[in-house]
């Protein structure tokens, strides 16, 4: 973490209480009225006692004794050691009362607060960019939505006690101060050169905080890649240097956990031993020097023994907020990152794509890492896709066939050159509005861990039965689904693991369909298919050609036969369009193309 102790308890604090608003200072005001009831409680119970009768203090008077005997002859009361007794009962339930409201109230602050920073995180990466998102580790935005998180929960909680043990802390001194100030400064003295101290200790255990988490996510990041490649780790027996990386950093994090306890019970110990001198030293210097009478002094030694330990326990709540600062400063600059990747979001309608003619491609050129490629994977293209039509790229592995369709999509943008949709440029601006006309069938289906209808109904939430069932027989999966037990409410496994790869490529293109696009992009869908699959899938295309337009990425010339205009892409240029009997490059390197 770069940012200084000072530097990020500012920026923490500023979060929380911009959040957080007026119940901050309802919060605060219960600490202090809680404070305040406890230390009249106290402040009140020697002289309470003395006017009672039942104890005596000598000729000894203190200003406490002073104000009550006032109030008290002004009230005309006889008090009994039963009064006192029921107004110290009565103290102590107004302070459990509020103590009970406050406990409540922070729980909820401090819960509210984790979900308000765990949406905004959430929200951020949903709407980032798709080169910004592609190009960073999925694992790390998991772990900082879950571990990271919870981490700033835990922060906050002693955050809230430390301001409440602060507050209680302050009022006690003040009494003390009515008491005796000469012993309340010594007390005050004391404490704050026992918390300077323990200063190096509060920069380990931020330094421990920073590595703590910096293990933890490369753990997450261990396990997450480990799961995503189970197969491949079977496949070769990898699993023990996958346990070994695992266990690696777990054990890494374990012992920066070890070390902030040392750490934590070190600051303890030291605070414990001071206290018992401090204690110690107080009594002998009030009884025997400043010659304050026995019964103060029995105050005075309780007084303080509830003001040290406080002054611990500040200390560490403390450890416990520095130690949390850097997963906060780590959410943080992410979400400034993400932020800074955002889409553009627009909810005017005023713009909304009505695709009559086509699609243009004008003088596109495009290259990943632009700052540290001279290559192009789309160099000054030029091309029309006809709406309505089926329209087929091909070409080897490399040639640019998926970057035109992530063009298309906008979910990347040209360098230069631009994407028309009939006489209207594709923007950030209008790309929203674009896609909601586009259904997309990638070679890679993803399918939720859920029912077939809800896999279905994440396009289109208001579809009903009928527009469901149309779609399945138009995707050539209504067979299929209808033979399952559960049907529609068949749960898929994660990932669709429970169907067949043509079943799943099925669903997708059923989920596409479901949308009601003007343009459905089937990008590699039948790579990885069986014949009797792909015959479906293409079986299911003819089956919507004409009722919007079709582009169909292929390495199998099979599946494009009967396109009505095939592009073939080389290098990141068109070098031949025209239907399959017309295209000579196409019979005379069909090997070419199908490796």
């Amino acid at each position: 973490m770069t940012e200084s102790i000072p530097k990020a308890i500012y920026l923490y604090l500023k979060s929380f209480l911009d959040f957080c608003g007026i119940r901050a200072g309802v919060a605060l005001g219960l600490i202090i009225f809680k404070g305040f009831t406890q230390g009249i409680g106290i402040l009140m119970l020697i002289p309470l006692l003395h006017i009672s009768g039942f104890i005596n203090t000598g000729n000894y008077k203190g200003k406490s004794s002073q104000f009550f005997s006032e109030l008290i002859d002004g009230i005309g009361i006889s008090f009994t050691l039963m009064h006192v007794l029921l107004i110290y009962v009565l103290l102590v339930g107004i302070y459990s009362f509020f103590n009970y409201y406050q406990t409540i109230l922070n729980n909820k602050i401090n819960q509210e607060y984790t979900q308000f920073l765990r949406i905004r995180l959430y929200k951020a990466i949903a709407y980032t960019e798709w080169p910004f998102f592609s190009q960073c580790k999925k694992s790390d935005f998991t772990h900082a939505l879950t571990s990271e998180i919870q981490r700033i929960s835990s922060g906050t909680h002693f955050f809230l006690n430390l301001m409440g043990s602060g507050v209680i802390v302050l009022i006690y001194i003040v009494l003390a101060f009515i008491m005796s100030p000469v012993l309340a400064t010594l007390t005050f003295v004391s404490a704050t050169l026992l918390l300077l101290m323990l200063r190096p200790l509060n920069k380990k255990a931020l330094n421990l905080g920073s590595n703590l988490r910096l293990n933890s996510e490369r753990m997450y990041q261990s396990l997450s890649e480990h799961l995503n490649g189970m197969k491949e780790t079977k496949c070769y027996s990898a699993e023990e240097q996958q346990i070994g990386r695992f266990t690696r950093f777990s054990q890494k994090s374990l012992d920066e956990l070890l070390r902030f306890n040392i750490t934590r019970s070190k600051s303890l110990m030291i605070n414990e031993v001071g206290a018992v001198l401090f204690i110690s030293l107080l009594f002998y210097l009030a009884a025997e020097i400043v010659h304050v009478p026995i019964l103060s002094v029995l105050v005075l030694v309780y007084l303080f023994s509830r003001i040290l330990p406080r002054i611990s326990n500040l200390h560490q709540f403390y450890q416990q907020l520095i130690n949390m600062l850097p997963s906060f400063i780590h959410i943080n600059n992410l979400q400034k990152k993400c932020m800074k990747s955002q889409e553009v979001r627009s909810d005017s309608q005023s713009e909304i794509f009505k695709l009559k003619s086509g699609i243009r491609f004008e003088e596109v050129n495009f290259q990943y890492n632009s700052h540290e490629s001279s290559q192009f994977q789309i160099c000054n293209l030029n091309c029309k896709i006809p709406n309505s039509k089926i329209t087929a790229i091909i070409g080897p592995s490399g040639a640019g066939k998926s970057t035109m369709a992530d063009l298309l999509m906008g979910l990347i943008y040209p360098g230069n050159g631009a994407i028309f949709i009939d006489q209207v440029e594709l923007t950030k601006e209008n790309v929203g509005h674009w896609r909601q006309l586009i259904g997309y069938v990638p070679q890679d289906t993803f399918l939720f861990n859920d029912t077939i209808r809800a896999n279905l109904e994440m396009v289109n939430p208001k579809a009903t039965e009928k527009e469901i069932w149309d779609v399945l027989k138009n995707a050539a999966a209504d067979d299929f689904v209808k033979n399952l037990v559960n049907g529609l409410d068949t749960i898929v496994g994660e990932r669709g693991q429970s169907l067949s790869g043509g079943e799943r490529q099925r669903l997708a293109l059923a989920r596409a369909l479901l949308r009601r696009p003007q343009v459905i992009i089937l990008d590699e869908a039948t790579n990885s298919l069986d014949e009797s699959s792909e015959l479906k899938i293409q079986s299911a295309i003819q089956q919507i050609r004409g009722q919007c337009t079709i582009l169909v990425i292929a390495h199998r010339l099979s599946t494009i036969k009967t396109a009505d205009q095939i592009l073939v892409l080389e290098n990141g240029k068109i070098t031949e369009s025209g239907k399959w009997e017309d295209l000579q490059s196409i019979q005379q390197n069909k090997c070419t193309f199908e490796n």
